[in-house]
């Protein structure tokens, strides 16, 4: 047995429907920083490119420091295609890169 649906109930149905698309995001606009490499540019120091996606990233670097807590040193935010470097303090290890979006 089949029920009647009004046409107003029907409408609103379609309406809400048609919103809650609407408010879901394109997931090929908002792609994140992909196709990355990372190295060691020196015994202190590192950096970051990636080449796909869209946004913009930056390189983080952790560092020993002799006797001390360790930390961590970011480079400048780039966008897709660009470098970011960052160095630790003269005479401090740098010894893992990682990215920040």
């Amino acid at each position: 047995m089949r029920l009647p649906v009004s046409r107003s109930a029907a409408l609103l149905t379609l309406t809400v429907a048609g919103v809650a698309a609407s408010l879901v995001p394109s997931t090929s606009a908002l792609a994140a920083p992909n196709g990355c490499s990372a190295q060691y540019t020196g015994y202190s120091s590192g950096a970051m490119v990636c080449n796909q996606g869209s946004g913009t990233y930056r390189v983080r670097i952790s560092c020993d420091k002799p006797l001390a807590p360790d930390y961590n040193v970011y480079g400048p935010y780039v966008s897709i295609g660009n470098t970011s470097n960052a160095s630790c303090n003269s005479g401090n290890r740098a010894y893992g890169i990682f990215m920040d979006i």
